[in-house]
């Protein structure tokens, strides 16, 4: 890909591209996850980083095996099923293990205070929006692709489409990453260097891969799921209405 072309190039086809963008993009905090329609340009702006360094580094990368990994070619039924599986579980399993090493270090005084307590909170607010997106959501979102590939009518929820539903999610998604990075900025961003403690390293290693997985996972949601989802629904929605008004 051209240099010039690149930095108009949204983050998001970047990573379509070149799965392997993704380490760039975590390495420079370019915000793919919430900001994936931004071209590289923009992104880069905005840590006053030179876009050409980025490129250079990009251009380095190997793209054997990742153009295997196409997941802006998944069916959103798939998608769905990927995310519950892959993040929302992982999310599960890590939240009391996260919980319980930080209280251990707050007990000791390792950590700020209140650390756990925010957690906590965190792992409440995850557990709702999980829930919300696997039992009305998601399931709404795997019917569209069966009308979609069917020839049934297709049935108007109660909630009418799911672009008000799709940005609420969306919305949490932009809370979460707030408060994700205030607990980051009280742990040093989870900086491993020079840490003695085997159990305040352990925490940081294991919040630090939480973030990259909360990253890639609203990057499936934002950037690849609810895109398509919508854009299925608004032909059905459109089929729908031609039918009925005949």
């Amino acid at each position: 890909m051209a240099m010039k072309k690149m930095i108009d190039t949204k983050l998001t086809d970047i990573i379509n591209s070149n799965f392997l963008a993704v380490e760039l993009f975590e390495k420079y905090e370019l915000n793919y996850c919430l900001k994936g329609n931004s071209t590289l340009g923009s992104a880069c702006s905005e840590f006053s980083l030179k876009p050409e360094k980025v490129i250079n580094e990009f251009s380095n990368l190997s793209s054997g095996i990742t153009g295997h990994f196409r997941m802006h070619e998944w069916d959103i039924d798939f998608l769905c099923d990927y995310i519950v599986k892959s993040h929302h579980g992982f999310i599960r399993k890590s939240f009391p293990s996260l919980i319980k090493l930080s209280r251990n270090l707050e007990n000791k005084g390792s950590v700020i205070e209140g650390i756990t307590g925010k957690l906590e909170l965190m792992e409440s607010d995850f557990s709702e929006h999980m829930n919300k997106e696997e039992k009305f959501l998601f399931p709404h979102i795997k019917k569209i692709r069966k009308h979609e590939t069917g020839n049934s009518e297709y049935e108007i929820p109660p909630f009418g489409n799911i672009s008000d539903p799709v940005k609420m999610m969306v919305r949490e998604h932009e809370i979460a990453i707030e408060n994700f990075g205030e607990i980051k900025s009280e742990c040093s961003g989870f900086n491993i260097k020079g840490i003695k403690d085997p159990l305040k390293k352990e925490f940081y290693e294991l919040f630090k891969e939480f973030e990259i997985d909360l990253h890639l996972h609203f990057h499936f949601e934002n950037n690849l799921l609810f895109p398509k989802a919508v854009k299925a629904e608004k032909k059905l929605l459109k089929k729908y209405y031609q039918t009925n008004h005949l």
